[in-house]
């Protein structure tokens, strides 16, 4: 039995909405409309701001069973990279764009310029799709290969790609994605360990061919966290015991007793004045992509308060108003918890008690609330977080593959076997080949390397049949992976679920939308 229209809409309106979401962009998404034309696949239409998206072209998608949501997502990306690129101001007059055999004709100079643009939209939405938790790459080229069949798309068309083109296209993306994403999924683990500077250096490189507001705050969260763990900083050495609601990381200790008026950021090293300047660049640019990412002015807010800015309140309040408006406990927690450091910071101990009582009545198991309760015991230490060195339980299970990579990191050179992928220069990213024998799939073993150190990431991939050193396979619970090893000492969202980073087991988990383990990544650093 069919769907109907309003059931394959929403479908549709689903996966726009998820695509959307990591773009990042102030433009609303578009409509979607549903045709039953035989002729039209998909189209964006910029006069209207719609996506007309076949109903057979939704069963072409069906077609493909279980990777169904993938197939419909990489459709709908190309067609949101045309929208949210502004296609069509690009030195042509056309207002559609879309797959069709009814291809309005164009002159030999808009031709050229609609075939680069076609191309782009194919890289641009094949990006957009995979970030958004959706996976086509076994699948693109049957998908276009079935919709050119399907719908008798003329092969020789001067107005429109052909299949040829158009599968070349696909495979483009898929070189340009073999960069983008083993970077992306390395610097978000990076960050986890606390390697910012590596961090920051591959974000601020994604950021040149993927400029989304995600990769503008993630950058900026980056930097923050790097102000507030650079020893080289004056402050510190008071700046222990805090831990702030960055959004993205859970590391980040601060502590002071400020009895000096505003001291701008002659406190500050080199190092981190830079950072936070740049921070603050990054937060501007993530908020003119889209005004409502509420990360965004978390990690501002946070930024204004450790450099003791005059605009902190105007941060704080903007983030009262949106817990407020969203009626979100989480946001309100966070508002508490600044507004708690910022007292507590000033000396005004009472007031902190009272705001920190505040917060804990939301949640008390909220896991920022969990790391800063020892500030209202008198006498505190600092709890030390320091990952010190990985144990080696997590590698048994590897069948001697550790040592192997001990072998290959030595010489900071690429080796037979491993790609090279460039973050700039002095630093590079390698990628091992598929080894079936240890369950670790292609591109999963990470070598991040520049001239004082590095750092290895072996990934876990779905058909690895053993265990964790400490017993967890995949497809374990959460429940399971927290009696085995308590509770994660960072955990925060990423993609489609969570990670759990345990510093002293050297692993981070990744958990997940069903609360199950998918995979886990050991991490080691080697110093030169």
């Amino acid at each position: 039995m069919g769907q109907t229209n309003l059931e394959i809409l929403q479908e549709l309106e689903e996966i726009r909405d998820k695509i959307a979401d990591v773009v990042g962009n102030a433009k609303l998404p578009p409509q979607i409309e549903i045709s039953e034309s035989e002729a039209l696949v998909s189209k964006i239409n910029f006069n209207n701001s719609t996506i007309t998206f076949s109903q057979k072209a939704y069963y072409i998608c069906k077609s493909f069973g279980n990777q169904k949501e993938d197939a419909l997502a990489f459709i709908l990306g190309h067609e949101l990279a045309h929208y949210y690129n502004s296609h069509n101001k690009l030195g042509t007059t056309c207002q559609v764009y879309g797959f069709s055999n009814t291809s309005d004709k164009k002159s030999e100079f808009e031709n050229e310029i609609f075939k680069t643009i076609e191309s782009s939209a194919d890289i641009e939405g094949v990006i957009y799709a995979y970030l958004a938790g959706y996976n086509s790459e076994n699948i693109r080229a049957d998908v276009i290969r079935k919709i050119y069949e399907d719908f008798k798309l003329n092969d020789n068309s001067p107005n429109y790609p052909n299949l040829q083109d158009r599968l070349l296209h696909i495979n483009n993306a898929e070189k340009e994605l073999s960069k983008l994403i083993p970077s992306f999924e390395t610097a978000y683990q990076l960050f986890v360990w606390g390697e910012y500077d590596d961090a920051i250096n591959i974000y601020e490189q994604l950021i040149n061919k993927f400029p989304s507001r995600e990769m503008y705050s993630n950058a900026a969260a980056c930097m923050i966290a790097a102000v507030l763990n650079d020893q080289n900083n004056e402050l510190y050495d008071e700046l222990k015991n805090y831990v702030y609601p960055l959004e993205i990381d859970l590391r980040s200790n601060l502590i002071t007793t400020r009895n000096t008026p505003n001291y701008g950021l002659n406190r500050f090293s080199q190092k981190s004045i830079n950072y936070i300047r740049k921070a603050k660049m990054f937060l501007k640019k993530a908020k003119s992509l889209d005004p409502t990412y509420i990360q965004t002015y978390i990690n501002e807010a946070v930024l204004m308060e450790i450099t003791n800015d005059d605009a902190f309140k105007t941060a704080l309040n903007t983030i009262k108003e949106l817990a407020d408006i969203k009626n979100s406990a989480d946001l309100e927690i966070n508002y508490n918890l600044l507004l708690f450091i910022n007292y507590h910071r000033n000396g005004d101990i009472k007031k902190a008690e009272e705001i920190f009582t505040k917060a804990k009545k939301i949640n008390e198991q909220n896991t920022f609330i969990k790391k800063n309760q020892h500030l209202l015991n008198k006498g505190f230490e600092k709890n030390k977080n320091d990952v010190g060195e990985p144990v080696s339980c997590e590698k048994i299970k590897l069948n001697g593959q550790a040592n192997q990579i001990k072998d290959i990191v030595k010489n900071y050179s690429t080796t037979k076997g491993l790609t090279e992928v460039s973050v700039n220069e002095g630093q590079y990213i390698y990628l091992s080949e598929a080894n079936e024998k240890t369950g670790i799939s292609e591109n999963q073993l990470k070598i991040v390397a520049n001239e004082n150190k590095l750092k290895t990431f072996i990934s876990i991939s779905e058909n690895y049949k053993n265990t964790s050193g400490k017993g967890i396979k995949i497809g374990d619970s959460i429940k399971t992976l927290i009696e085995k090893y308590g509770e994660a000492n960072i955990s925060m969202p990423h993609r489609t679920g969570f990670l759990y980073c345990y510093d002293k087991d050297g692993v981070t988990f990744f958990v997940n939308a069903k609360q199950k383990v998918e995979s886990w990544t050991i991490y080691e650093s080697y110093s030169r």
